[in-house]
């Protein structure tokens, strides 16, 4: 079962289970390397002015490693990248070198790609769970409003005018 909506007995749905998780996607060529985050590393933040940021807990979510055309031709390297994430002390980078040592070689003679799906949290459980709470306080006095169709008929209409600027 996945994580639980605060105050209910039912999971979370897609948009709620991803709050305060950012999902990456890098790649490099063969012989090149990869920079996983550690957890509980930091991050630049360019609404800090640069400063670092704290984030969380780092989950690899897929790895392939191979030719970068043809799926046919790659090896899944899920499990291997996520022993060498976690391998690494917790608050440094993991590098993941893209080479067929390490991952064997599914396209010989071709060029090669690593491909690596992580996600890594921003918001703790608590502040989670706490904004989507906040989100669903909203939403019920939004509702529950006399005037909500008024105030979707205002909103649809600044959207509109700011879209056509």
């Amino acid at each position: 079962h996945g994580p639980m909506a605060p105050g209910s007995d039912g999971p979370l749905n897609g948009s709620e289970a991803n709050l305060g998780i950012e999902r990456r996607t890098v790649r490099c060529w063969e012989y090149g390397t990869i920079s996983v985050p550690g957890s509980d590393g930091c991050d630049e933040d360019p609404a800090l002015g640069g400063a670092f940021a704290p984030l969380g807990n780092v989950r690899v979510v897929s790895a392939w490693f191979g030719d970068a055309s043809n799926a046919e031709l790659r090896h899944d390297v899920t499990a291997e990248v996520r022993t060498i994430v976690a391998s690494s002390p917790l608050e440094e980078v993991a590098e993941v070198p893209a080479t067929a040592r390490i991952f064997g070689d599914p396209a010989p003679f071709r060029v090669k790609q690593l491909e690596v799906t992580y996600e890594q949290d921003f918001l703790s459980h608590e502040e989670r769970a706490a904004l989507m709470a906040l989100r669903q306080r909203a939403n019920e006095k939004a509702q529950s409003s006399a005037e909500l169709e008024e105030l979707l008929a205002r909103l649809g209409s600044a959207l509109v005018g700011a879209a056509q600027r």
